[in-house]
């Protein structure tokens, strides 16, 4: 399999852990709210859909969830 780049590459190592409390509180750990990038955490881990029909209580909810970040 052979890959063609246009432009730059990088690599970022990233670890994966469960964290209880809200959605909320597990995509923001800790930090203040900024609403573009709490937006952009949403839709690059595609919680957008989960957020809107399967949670009840949307952000609010109290859910065990696994998200990566980059280190």
């Amino acid at each position: 399999m052979q890959v063609q780049v246009y432009g730059s590459v990088a690599y970022v190592a990233q670890t994966a852990w469960i964290q209880s409390g809200t959605v909320r509180d597990n995509i923001l750990y800790g930090e203040s709210m900024d609403k573009i990038q709490y937006k952009k955490a949403i839709k690059a881990c595609a919680l957008d859909k989960d957020i809107e029909q399967r949670l009840k209580y949307e952000w609010r909810t109290e859910r065990r969830i696994q998200l990566a970040r980059a280190i």
